[in-house]
């Protein structure tokens, strides 16, 4: 693997998500238009709209892979889930005014020049290198990134529990260890990312190599629905845009780092904190009562489970039949950072999706989101109630009937299928402000 050079460090250091907030408000003369890649020129304003453009792949390449899930291709799951990955990651680094493309990479410096990368790595032999392919370059940079301070004050700006930012929480824990803990939690999330980068043999399996001689594919079709289900449980929006949830699963995760990184904190101690942390931070106890039940219900979360499971190495990840889950875990939590960090950017930029309703329409219009008749939408509340009021109300009544026939699963459960797989729904109230 690539080691960055310190030069290419120092620039990753000096883009500035202030400069790209700019040049993402200065779109507006072209939000009517829809002349965002006007030409395929890399500058400021192609990046700026590049992290929007992306994190729609991103989470249109999630749905795909949903899709392959609940038909039991595991090694097309795996695959589009980490695409979803990828493009997510490219979305988050474009807010934060890093352009990644192909060998060639950009920033937009905090006096808005837009720069190429140079010196970008050392190879094995101690030579300087000026071009990097995107999957490394991709993992690297978010590497380093995660390592600054930008990176924690953008994750607590983000994730908020109750109206309450993750800093807030984690203040009330009392521990000096958080500020540490953000690359920590970057690089479990962003474990495919760097297996993928490190090995391109592994990216082309799926594309190349003949799925059944490669790779396991059990039919286990209660439990791939019972996941997905928990999944799409956690994206339910709330008011402001949010994922209130997946902010929770969160926190969680956030508070298992600070007590497995003190040698001093057994069980009690870390219950006590909890309990101390919720009772300063809600105001009744009935609200108090509720989040401990929550925390219990995710405690043995499959999603929990499946996005913290890590392999002596890669083929014995890929060995494993739950792998494509593991690799979906991890996606759904970094397209909620990166769908927060692009939220913000509108936010700071004074944009909301009204101001880009072509856009959002066009969306809707393409996956069939919503009948002709209703668009353009006002909001995005009819997209959650399809999910919840069909899809996942039809696959918990196939789930408890305890038929696990495969061909009458497709047959009774085709529409909640599909719209379990637009993950453009998710998006769309994910990003209103």
């Amino acid at each position: 693997m690539p080691i960055l050079s310190p030069t290419c460090k120092i620039q990753i250091d000096q883009a500035s998500r202030r400069a790209l907030t700019n040049e993402f408000s200065g779109l507006t003369s072209n939000w009517a238009n829809s002349k965002w890649f006007a030409n395929d020129t890399k500058n400021a304003q192609y990046l700026a709209a590049s992290s929007i453009a992306h994190l729609q792949d991103a989470w249109s390449y999630f749905g795909k892979a949903i899709y392959s899930t609940l038909n039991n291709d595991t090694y097309t799951a795996r695959h589009m889930a980490y695409y979803a990955e990828l493009r997510a990651a490219m979305g988050l680094l474009a807010s934060e005014g890093i352009g990644i493309f192909n060998n060639k990479h950009y920033f937009l410096d905090s006096t808005g020049i837009f720069q190429r990368f140079n010196d970008i790595y050392i190879d094995s032999r101690g030579n300087t290198k000026n071009e990097l392919g995107t999957h490394q370059m991709v993992w690297l940079v978010i590497e380093h990134w995660s390592t600054q301070n930008k990176a924690r004050k953008l994750l607590e700006k983000i994730t908020t529990i109750e109206g309450i930012s993750l800093q807030t929480w984690v203040n009330k824990y009392k521990t000096q260890q958080w500020g540490s803990l953000t690359h920590q939690l970057f690089k479990e999330i962003g474990l495919d990312l760097q297996h993928m980068a490190q090995d391109r043999d592994i990216r082309n399996g799926v594309s190349y190599r003949p799925s059944e001689v490669s790779f396991p594919n059990p039919i286990n079709t209660n439990e791939n629905y019972k996941y997905v289900s928990e999944i799409w449980n956690l994206l339910e929006p709330s008011a402001g845009g949010s994922f209130h949830n997946l902010d929770k699963f969160v926190l969680k995760h956030v508070l298992s780092l600070l007590k497995n990184n003190d040698p001093m904190m057994d069980d009690k101690k870390y219950l006590k904190k909890i309990y101390l942390m919720l009772e300063s931070n809600l105001s009744n106890k009935a609200s108090i009562k509720s989040y401990l039940a929550f925390l219990s219900s995710i405690q043995s979360s499959s999603i929990i489970a499946h996005a913290m499971t890590t392999h002596p190495n890669i083929n014995a990840a890929l060995s494993d039949p739950k792998n494509h889950l593991q690799v979906l875990s991890r996606t759904v939590l970094l397209l909620r950072i990166a769908t927060g960090a692009i939220q913000l950017l509108m936010k700071d930029a004074s944009v909301n999706l009204t101001h880009i309703q072509f856009w959002t329409t066009k969306i809707i219009q393409q996956n069939g989101l919503s009948p002709i008749s209703s668009l353009p939408l006002s909001g995005f509340e009819d997209l959650w109630s399809d999910i919840a009021d069909i899809a996942l109300s039809d696959v918990e009544s196939w789930i408890k009937s305890g038929n696990n026939d495969f061909n009458e699963m497709k047959r009774e459960l085709s529409y909640s299928t599909l719209l379990l797989s637009e993950g453009e729904r998710a998006m769309l109230w994910g990003l209103s402000t």
